[in-house]
């Protein structure tokens, strides 16, 4: 058993080390997690995996982008359910994206219920179907530019 005296003085500073492990142990643990997150890029939810692209900005009309380097097909929001005929089939599951501005949530709405129609058929079918999410684009005007030229460049377009 230590006394103070052997101790130096410092008797309570033993009860100490206990803590003192914990916490060192915690810091190293803390820094091999950062170290490895760094290393490890989490792949980014881009627009690489997107293989069509609708368009919908003043509400009023939609425009399908079959591929990043196709020319749009505009359809009146109106006549959504025309916009399923423009869409190339595939064989294996694709990801169709909607693009839509703070006009366009009618637009959305029909939409949504034009592609439950769609994906019903398609399943009826056994055809390959369509994952679909949606992407509000921003308040900027050139928002819907930049949209494109990014899905461009992450599909490796021209």
């Amino acid at each position: 058993m230590l006394n103070s005296a052997r101790a130096g003085g410092l008797a309570g500073g033993f009860q100490l080390l206990p803590f003192l492990d914990i916490v060192f142990a915690m810091v190293g643990i803390f820094l091999v997690v950062f170290v490895l997150q760094s290393l490890y890029e989490e792949p980014r939810a881009g627009l690489a995996g997107v293989d069509e692209l609708i368009v919908c900005e003043g509400g009023r009309a939609l425009r399908l982008y079959s591929a990043p380097d196709a020319d749009p097909v505009e359809i009146p929001a109106a006549r959504v359910r025309e916009i399923f005929q423009y869409l190339p089939e595939r064989q294996r599951v694709s990801n169709l994206s909607f693009a839509l501005g703070a006009d366009c949530f009618a637009a959305r709405r029909g939409f949504e219920r034009a592609f439950e129609e769609f994906s019903g058929r398609l399943q009826r079918e056994g055809a390959a179907t369509r994952r679909l999410n949606f992407r509000p684009l921003g308040s900027h005007p050139d928002a819907v530019t930049a949209l494109l030229a990014r899905w461009r460049r992450e599909r490796g377009a021209p």
